[in-house]
C-alpha cells in the first residue's frame, strides 16, 4: 500500500509524461499500456545484440548490411502511424475496417517466417544451392 502511495506521488519531475494523464485516462492505465512498449524495446535490444554478433562474426555478413537491416524497422515507424491511420478510415467492400490490413499483414509475415530458415541456410556457406550472392543477404 505504501508503495502504490509512493508511487502516485511521483509527478512530471520524475515522469516527463505524466501530464499527459487525464480523468479518461489515469497514469496507472497510461502505464500499463506503456507496459508493452517496454518489453518490446527489451526484447529488440536483446535479438539486436545477438543478430549483430552471429551475422557479422559467425556468418560474415557485411557490417553495414546488418546495420541496414537493425535499423530499418526504426526508418519504417513512422509508416506505422500512416498505417494505422488508414485502416482506421478504411472501409472495405464488405464494411470491414481493419480485417484486411490485418490479413496482409499476416500474409507478408508467413512469407517472412517462411523464408527465413532457408537464408540461414544460405548465409551458412552451405554452398549445397547454387544461388545469385545477393539472394541470402536480402532474404535474412
Amino acid at each position: 500500500m505504501r508503495a502504490i502511495q509512493a508511487w502516485s506521488r511521483l509527478g512530471p519531475q520524475y515522469l516527463p509524461f505524466a501530464d499527459a494523464a487525464s480523468a479518461e485516462l489515469p497514469l496507472s492505465r497510461l502505464l500499463r499500456l506503456s507496459l508493452f512498449q517496454v518489453t518490446v524495446g527489451m526484447a529488440t535490444a536483446l535479438m539486436v545484440g545477438t543478430l549483430n554478433r552471429v551475422m557479422i562474426v559467425e556468418l560474415g555478413v557485411a557490417a553495414w548490411l546488418v546495420a541496414l537491416m537493425v535499423g530499418l524497422p526504426v526508418v519504417a515507424a513512422p509508416l506505422r502511424a500512416f498505417t494505422g491511420f488508414r485502416s482506421d478510415t478504411h472501409r472495405s467492400a464488405f464494411g470491414w475496417r481493419r480485417v484486411p490490413y490485418i490479413w496482409t499483414g499476416t500474409m507478408l509475415q508467413f512469407f517472412g517466417l517462411a523464408v527465413m530458415p532457408f537464408a540461414v541456410l544460405l548465409l551458412s556457406g552451405g554452398g549445397a544451392v547454387e544461388v545469385p550472392a545477393w539472394v541470402a543477404p536480402a532474404a535474412a
